[in-house]
């Protein structure tokens, strides 16, 4: 019975605390609980992990003063973590956070700049004090005027758009065609969307410009008054801000007799005039001089369809059509001028076509994938924030793309695949393109953690 008696006791003592102070909470305190309580639910938040190995070859004979045979392997780290917040019904906002290296780098050096190489420099960069930046990948809120317009500000989701997650296993993830320009961009948006039965369509227009700044410790200097004048290009004076404008429309419809989903976009962009000072290029003779101005715009359409026939079959077509408009002339010691991006004369403008095929199959946790790239001469396709170190995606000429991703969980993929590229021409960039041989060839394999 005593025993017993104390077990009580214990129990009671144990309760009454928190009755207690259950009871003398404020009101003050418990509204700021429940604020508190509020905020933490409107975040969610994920990432990925990506690791990469490549292994490859490649060989140009023609033209013969620039032959090369060479074989390289690259071992790549990518991460990303995700941040996203419901701050009410009209307005929301997303974010990544990544990071991208090669694995433990013994040597790095800077080529040209007299520098001496850092070694295992990056092993310890976590706790070196080497700074407090962090790499902002994306960051953009949407304020919902209703339910079918919708405003974007901020770092925008202009990367990893269709048909890269085809490769990756995944649903789309980007909003706008890889094949084009695949990075991320800053500016604003608007969007109207619409949906009806099993049908859906899209308007987007964007303002993403570039921007000329002069810099001193981070903060804009100039002219008196302080920061207000025109930066200076080459002796010339350049407008600080340079436009690019993309409008994009888009239809989709679902369970139809040809596929479960199918997806038609068509976007075209438009950039102002870029200037590049001649003084940024240097062949080894000291650098060279003068300015050029080029601007580039393109057209892309992309058609996707998932699930044919009901199968676990997807594929997608993705064409771009781009120009770029040079003008201005660049001299460089022991090379002499050069005209823009492939010129080969004052004023040129180029213009050319690439058109990709991607399709995959599922067979239950496995997907049987490939591509074929049709890649013309003085296409401009500004793809940084791409998978591949090969370049495969602006080749000028043909490249075969076959791969088999296992997924081991649903959230972590193994992927093996090989790539073959065929040039025609040289990559397309300053000075003219010519004709070439070059070959690469791209074992690799892929290990990819989506949370």
């Amino acid at each position: 019975m005593f025993y017993n008696f104390k077990k009580i006791a214990v129990a009671v003592s144990l309760i009454v605390p928190s009755f207690v102070n259950a009871q003398t909470m404020s009101v003050e305190d418990r509204l700021s609980e429940l604020e508190a309580n509020q905020s933490l639910n409107i975040f969610s938040f994920g990432g990925y992990l990506d690791t990469r190995y490549d292994d490859i070859d490649a060989e140009q004979t023609s033209p013969a003063q620039s032959a090369f045979k060479g074989h390289t392997q690259h071992l790549r780290l990518r991460s990303g973590l995700n941040v996203n917040a419901k701050i009410s019904p009209k307005l929301n906002f997303f974010s990544t956070f990544a990071t991208s290296k090669y694995f433990n780098v013994w040597q790095k050096q800077n080529t040209a700049t007299g520098t001496q190489p850092a070694y295992l420099a990056d092993a310890g960069e976590s706790r070196a004090e080497n700074g407090s930046q962090v790499y902002l990948e994306k960051a953009y809120a949407d304020y919902m005027f209703s339910d079918s317009f919708t405003f974007s500000f901020g770092r925008l989701p202009t990367m990893d758009g269709p048909p890269s997650h085809l490769s990756l296993g995944k649903a789309r993830m980007g909003t706008y065609p890889s094949i084009g320009y695949n990075s991320s961009f800053d500016g604003i948006a608007f969007s109207y969307n619409k949906a009806w039965d099993d049908q859906s369509f899209a308007a987007r227009v964007l303002y993403t410009p570039f921007t000329y700044n002069n810099t001193s410790a981070g903060k804009l200097v100039g002219t008196s008054p302080e920061g207000l004048s025109n930066v200076v290009i080459a002796g010339s004076k350049t407008n600080s801000v340079t436009p690019l404008t993309s409008v994009m429309f888009e239809y989709g419809i679902k369970n139809t007799g040809v596929a479960n989903n199918i997806n038609v976009m068509a976007m075209a962009y438009q950039t102002g005039d870029l200037a590049v000072d001649g003084a940024m290029f240097n062949a080894g003779a000291g650098a060279g001089s003068g300015l050029i101005n080029f601007k580039v715009g393109g057209q892309v359409v992309a058609f996707e369809l998932t699930g044919i026939m009901g199968s676990g079959f997807d594929l997608g077509v993705t064409s771009l059509q781009s120009k770029v408009d040079n003008s201005g002339t660049a001299t460089i010691p022991g090379v002499g001028a050069i005209y823009g991006f492939g010129a080969s004369s004052e004023g040129e403008s180029l213009s050319g076509n690439t058109t990709l095929v991607s399709g995959r199959y599922k067979w239950n946790n496995t997907f049987i994938g490939g591509e074929y790239l049709m890649g013309g001469k003085n296409v401009f396709n500004y793809d940084p924030s791409t998978e591949v170190a090969n370049g495969f995606y602006g080749t000028p000429g043909t490249g075969t793309h076959a791969y088999i991703l296992h997924k081991l969980t649903p959230e972590l993929g193994l992927r093996v695949g090989y790539m073959k590229q065929e040039y025609k021409s040289t990559p397309f960039s300053f000075g003219a393109s010519g004709d070439t041989d070059r070959k690469i060839t791209t074992v690799y394999t892929n290990l990819r953690l989506d949370f």
